[in-house]
């Protein structure tokens, strides 16, 4: 939420046009793994290994996993320090008058 709001502030509406020409492609991909699933009961990852190998399914694998890290790093990072922040070990919030 917070990266977003960087977003915002920093480019206004400046993404908005591209965001809305992916948004096309994005929904196609997930309309075309999900049928994938469904129909041969695997998973992406498995087809991609059967189809094209190991190496390009651990492409896909790794760059989904890190591109989901990267994402989350920021909220699980500002979480820390708004939650954390400034507060010493053992401090309880019930007791502080």
């Amino acid at each position: 939420m917070l990266t977003a709001a960087k977003a915002g502030t920093e480019f206004g509406y400046a993404l908005l046009l591209p965001l809305v020409d992916r948004i096309p492609v994005l929904y196609l991909v997930q309309e075309m793994t999900a049928r994938l699933g469904v129909v041969t009961g695997r998973g992406y990852a498995e087809l991609l290994r059967e189809r094209y190998g190991f190496g390009w399914a651990a492409v896909a694998v790794i760059s989904m996993a890190a591109i989901d890290l990267l994402r989350r790093l920021p909220v699980a990072a500002w979480t820390l320090v708004l939650t954390r922040g400034g507060r010493k070990p053992g401090f309880d919030h019930a007791a502080a008058p």
